[in-house]
């Protein structure tokens, strides 16, 4: 035999052996298409404002999962146009296209994307990477293939545009709808879906609307030709959605999220369902908050703080703001901190600090319901008490450092006169105020001594917003709660929270330390609110702790109780007169000079 024979029997043999062990190899690291039969996309869960706008989501891929016969037919349209114009007569693999890919990989000498079909880049969004080799190229032709054989277009086409990535965190049409324009898909027009159909070419960097707009509008222009030249659209619809004005949704990472409120959620939702249904598992979560009164929250109170530190030269200032609906218990708005990303701390629900004289309004409560009267009058005078230190006394004083001599009730408390409330509580008994506190909603602990007239013992600002729902509510109590409903994918209902109501206090004695606490606003120690631009009807209680530790102010209208806390999580001092009336009531009248809304909000009658 001679050599030239022998050497291209030896040629075709290797030639054999490795296109065997190509396919061996190939086949061999294929996945079961049982997979996709089991497969359930990612999706994440969804949570909601009261109003039903998205407040924010939780999973590893922002999805949401839509049917075909919710897409514009122009979207599906746009997207065979632009990625796979023969998605209709092949039959996974166009073969017209890999042969002109191929020509283009050997003038290049290496392997380019752009011969796959719709149905490959499911296969390979699916089961297989990115990475550019024959390998992945065979496998991936094998499974399309496959998939084809066991589905039809249409269901391709769906998996396709719910799974492919749009950028900017949106997987699938129905999130990429939401990122960019804010709207439901159903409701794109001819633009916007071109636009959507030209991104998942290069979704992160080239294409994306906010990295390169230019790259973004060109390639949707390209779309609409393409679209044109198949005979999806005509010349004059082409034209029409080249000159639609498309206005491309700011970035979602650059809108203010609650993200106190959020992450209270999320550790709530997290321990009751698990990670793997909260972040993949597409449930939808519906909230009490209040878009307009959360939004006001996360504008105003990080501002106040900030400008509060810059002005007492303090950076470590903080605080919290809660607001509750009194008939309900929902909780409409509420910001547990300045910042977030530098400290997870929810000072709303974890921080427990003296309330000061916002504890007052309950020794009130109590003396009332005992028979007292708000024109009763009470002497402000010096005290002198044997402290728990060997030859110490506490001797108290007023915050103005002067005795006022017989006041009424009614001027006690609007003018926050400790020497008075001591001697009013002396009179009570601290021991009978507390089960008062406590069924208004005050869960901590309180001692049963002289200084619970002061507000030393600790609560947190939302068990306090609690305590005060209860006054507005004439006495009936309601348990705050942040859901309202939770759904899973499929649209059953996993949890519904309804308001919880007992009655747990007089009624009539509730709306006389109200009346009381409208005397705080009107001439007392809240009396410059409406200088701050706040002049509808109010009451409310300011609080301040010794060394101007803790500041507050807690203030209620018919259908809103909010609660301002400013203070140090060194628990040091704030600064000299920096008092509950100086701090936190100037938030606290900003927040609801935006947030409250009495024109739509109409005066909810108390539960019965």
């Amino acid at each position: 035999m001679k050599k030239e024979t022998r050497f291209v029997l030896w040629l075709l043999l290797i030639i054999l052996l490795g296109g065997v062990t190509f396919l061996i190899i190939g086949m061999a690291g294929l996945p079961s298409l049982k997979a996709l039969e089991e497969y359930q996309p990612k999706l994440s869960s969804k949570v909601y404002y009261a109003d039903g706008s998205l407040m924010s989501e939780f999973g590893e891929e922002h999805r949401t999962l839509i049917s075909l016969n919710q897409m514009p037919e122009n979207l599906r349209n746009a997207t065979v146009a632009i990625e796979d114009e023969r998605f209709l007569k092949h039959k996974g693999v166009d073969f017209y296209r890999i042969l002109g890919a191929a020509v283009q990989d050997i003038l290049h000498m290496k392997l380019k994307e752009g011969a796959s079909t719709i149905t490959q880049q499911l296969a390979r969004s699916l089961f297989l990477t990115r990475k550019k080799t024959f390998i992945r190229k065979f496998r991936e032709a094998m499974l399309s293939l496959e998939i084809e054989r066991r589905y039809t277009k249409e269901q391709i086409l769906e998996m396709y545009l719910n799974q492919i990535y749009y950028g900017s965190g949106a997987y699938g049409v129905g999130s990429a709808a939401w990122t960019f324009f804010g709207k439901e898909t159903q409701n794109l027009n001819t633009a916007e879906c071109a636009l959507l159909a030209g991104l998942p070419r290069s979704p992160s960097n080239y294409y994306s609307p906010y990295q390169n707009p230019e790259n973004t509008f060109a390639r949707q222009k390209l779309v609409l030709k393409k679209m044109r030249e198949l005979g999806y659209i005509t010349p004059e619809e082409e034209y029409d959605a080249r000159k639609t004005n498309i206005v491309i949704r700011p970035p979602m990472h650059k809108e203010i999220k609650p993200l106190y409120f959020i992450e209270y959620l999320r550790i709530y939702l997290e321990e009751k369902y698990g990670s793997e249904l909260l972040y993949r598992g597409g449930l939808e979560i519906y909230t009490t908050a209040d878009p307009v009164m959360q939004k006001t929250a996360e504008k105003v109170f990080p501002a106040n703080i900030q400008r509060l530190r810059k002005e007492l030269k303090k950076e470590n200032i903080d605080g919290a703001l809660v607001s509750i609906d009194p008939a309900t218990g929902e909780v409409k708005a509420m910001i547990g901190g300045c910042d977030f990303k530098k400290s997870q701390f929810n000072r709303a629900v974890q921080a427990h600090r003296q309330p000061g004289s916002a504890f007052k309004p309950f020794i009130y409560l109590a003396a009332l319901d005992m028979g007292f009267k708000p024109d009763d009058t009470v002497l402000d005078s010096g005290v002198s008490y044997p402290a728990s230190e060997k030859n110490k006394k506490w001797e108290p004083k007023n915050y103005d450092g002067i005795m006022h001599g017989t006041v009424t009730l009614r001027v006690a408390i609007a003018q926050s006169l400790n020497l008075a409330t001591i001697k009013l509580i002396e009179l009570v008994g601290p021991e009978n105020v507390i089960p008062y506190a406590a069924a208004a909603g005050i869960k901590s602990p309180l001692g049963a001594d002289l200084s619970l007239a002061l507000g030393t013992y600790e609560v947190t600002p939302l068990e306090l917003t609690q305590a005060f729902s209860t006054i507005a509510n004439r006495g009936v109590r309601t348990e705050p709660f942040f859901i309202r409903l939770v759904k899973d994918s499929e649209g059953r209902i996993l949890e519904e929270t309804s308001p919880r109501f007992e009655t747990a206090l007089n009624a009539s004695t509730c709306e006389q330390v109200t009346e009381l606490m409208r005397g705080v606003v009107e001439f007392g120690t809240a009396r410059y609110l409406s200088a701050y631009g706040f002049r509808y009807k109010c009451a409310g209680k300011t609080g301040t702790t010794d060394e101007f530790t803790d500041a507050w102010f807690v203030g209620f209208t018919p259908t809103i109780v909010t609660t301002v806390y400013v203070g140090r999580d060194d628990k040091t001092t704030l600064g000299p007169r920096m008092s509950g009336a100086a701090v936190a009531l100037p938030i606290w009248a900003e927040y609801m000079n935006g947030a409250y809304r009495p024109s739509t909000q109409p005066e909810t009658k108390p539960a019965e």
